[in-house]
């Protein structure tokens, strides 16, 4: 719905579990923080929590980096 989407419960959900993600949380648990936190309505458009779960252990491993010795 349009109060959803100006709400930005979607967009802001999705860059905050990720940020969770790359600091280590799992997918489920960020956004069942999320919806805690937030709202339950956060994260309701279900192709961003599938993308999250698909797709953000390969961003994770894009973002590390070797250690220098």
């Amino acid at each position: 719905s349009s109060d959803v989407c100006s709400s930005d419960l979607n967009r802001s959900g999705l860059v905050t579990a990720l940020v969770l993600v790359l600091d280590g949380w799992d997918p489920t648990d960020a956004v069942s923080l999320i919806r805690r936190c937030r709202s339950s309505m956060a994260l309701c458009n279900e192709d961003f929590v599938e993308w999250l779960h698909a797709k953000s252990s390969s961003v994770v491993a894009s973002r590390t980096r070797p250690q220098v010795a």
